[in-house]
Parts: structure tokens; C-alpha cells; sequence
């Protein structure tokens, strides 16, 4: 994972400090749940599309501009589709999966989703800073280390960021609250949720009337 700032890509140190998060466990086997992927069910507060930065330069082994070509990866048509289909997510009640860029998931990381006839990869990760938050990574080739490693991969921006609600089959939240009102986080933030418009149909025991 890399940070960028002043457009420039560098690692994020492994000791880097992270927001204390509330340990959330699933109501039906106990199993620990750390990320959106983890619910069933999401009910999505807010969808903010990110801006590129201005200059993207990468400078091993050697200093390149990937400015116009992060631009032309993020501008196709495929993506800008999936970031639309993400901004009409924007207060409903979904399937997480549907939030998942539709594209071919990657051999090498469950995490990571192959843009076609490009060497770049959409990413979908758990903000570190904000609890809560998703983001959508973009990421490009980055050097063969050889015997040391192989190939890589760096990430060169973000292009959305996902506020949602964590929602289990049975209609609680982290707070155990009802899917139609949520009351949320230590301000008590409040959102209403408007009926599921997923892809396919949620289980008959759990269908948003």
C-alpha cells in the first residue's frame, strides 16, 4: 500500500497509526467483522467521487510521469460506469457484493480486479483512518524485483471513498438498530434508508418492503 502526497507515490510505513475501531461480531457464528465485505448487507451513508492529483511521478528504479496515463486508466468507460454505479448506491440498502468492481478479480489478491487489457488493477480496501470507510484504489505496474520478489504493483491513487453502515441478515447494525433509520456513531449521526435496489433479490426472510 502506498501514500500519495505531492504527487508523489510513497510506501505507507507498517507502523502507521490507525484509528482504534469498534470490534463488531456476527450475530450468527461470532466471527470477527473488520471490513465492508464482511456484511452481508450495507446500507451506504455517502459516496464521494476523489479527484487524481495534479502530478502522479513514480521514482524506482527510475523517476516517470504516469500523470496523462493514470488519467486515461481512470477516465475509461468501464470505470467511470463502476463509479457511477457507486455514486446510485448513495442512500440505499445493498448487497455488499454490488459495490465490488465487476471486473475479473485479480490471481495474485482476492483484493485487487484486473482492468481489461490494461497491467492496472482496481482496488476496494478499508480506509485505516476513518472507521466505517471504504475506498476504491487504483493501481499500476511497478518494477520487477527479480529473484527478490517479482513483479509489483504500486497504488497511484484513489478514486472514490465509500461511508457506509455495516447491515447481518437479520436487520441489526453494529448498534442493533432497524434498516429503515439508522442512528450512527458517537455524534449519533442519523440517515433514513430507502428501500434495497440491489442486483437480484435479497433472502425472502429479509426483503425491504
Amino acid at each position: 500500500m502506498s501514500d500519495i502526497e505531492d504527487g508523489r507515490v510513497k510506501p505507507t510505513p507498517k507502523e502507521a497509526s490507525q484509528t482504534e475501531r469498534t470490534q463488531v461480531h456476527c450475530p450468527t457464528c461470532g466471527r470477527d467483522v473488520n471490513k465492508l465485505q464482511d456484511y452481508p448487507l450495507a446500507a451506504v451513508v455517502a459516496v464521494e467521487i476523489l479527484d487524481l492529483p495534479e502530478k502522479i511521478q513514480i521514482r524506482y528504479p527510475k523517476e516517470k510521469d504516469l500523470t496523462d496515463e493514470v488519467k486515461s486508466i481512470a477516465g475509461r468507460e468501464d470505470v467511470q460506469r463502476y463509479l457511477l454505479e457507486l455514486r446510485e448506491a448513495e442512500k440505499a440498502l445493498v448487497k455488499t457484493s454490488d459495490l465490488l468492481p465487476s471486473f475479473k478479480q485479480s490471481q495474485y489478491s482476492k483484493g485487487l480486479y484486473s482492468i481489461p487489457n490494461t497491467e492496472y488493477f482496481l482496488s476496494f480496501y478499508e480506509s485505516k483512518d476513518n472507521e466505517d470507510t471504504a475506498r476504491v484504489g487504483l493501481y499500476a505496474p511497478g518494477p520487477n524485483m527479480g529473484a527478490a520478489g517479482g513483479p509489483t504493483i504500486m497504488q497511484v491513487a484513489d478514486l472514490a471513498e465509500i461511508k457506509y453502515h455495516g447491515v447481518f441478515l437479520d436487520g441489526s447494525g453494529k448498534d442493533s438498530t432497524p434498516i429503515f433509520h439508522y442512528i450512527y456513531g458517537k455524534d449519533k449521526n442519523e440517515i433514513d434508508i430507502y428501500p434495497y435496489r440491489g442486483k437480484g433479490k435479497l433472502d425472502s426472510r429479509q426483503e425491504v418492503k
